[in-house]
This record gives C-alpha cells, sequence and structure tokens, in this order.
C-alpha cells in the first residue's frame, strides 16, 4: 500500500498585501459545462477541435454579434 506523502507547514497563504501566482488574464478562456441533443454531441465529436467548432458557431451568431455592439 502506498504510502501518502505528509504535507509540511500547510497550505500556502500569502502575506499582507501579496497574492499567489499570477492573476489570470482578461483574454483567458473559461471552462463552461452544458448539455447537448445527441445529434449536436456526435457532430462535434467528429470535429478536430471542439471548443473551436463551437466558439465559431457563436460567434457567427446574430444574437451574439447584437450582444457585442451593446455598450
Amino acid at each position: 500500500m502506498p504510502r501518502k506523502k505528509k504535507q509540511h507547514g500547510g497550505p500556502r497563504t500569502p502575506g499582507p498585501g501579496k497574492t499567489l501566482g499570477r492573476p489570470p488574464s482578461d483574454l483567458s478562456k473559461v471552462a463552461v459545462s452544458f448539455r447537448l441533443a445527441p445529434d449536436v454531441a456526435a457532430w462535434l465529436k467528429s470535429r478536430p477541435n471542439q471548443g473551436e467548432a463551437i466558439e465559431a458557431v457563436v460567434r457567427r451568431s446574430k444574437a451574439f454579434r447584437e450582444w457585442r455592439k451593446q455598450p
């Protein structure tokens, strides 16, 4: 049975006025989860890059373009 390593010092916490790690970029992508109809899911599985396929369809939609124009 493998032994669990003991963590020394506890979790990392930033000091006063400090942060841990680099802040996320405003342009970084966000992971989302949603349900799709079986035929749409089958089509997506046939695509080489599912994320790019979804993004291309959404960006071409009229609703997205109108939303983006809003101030």
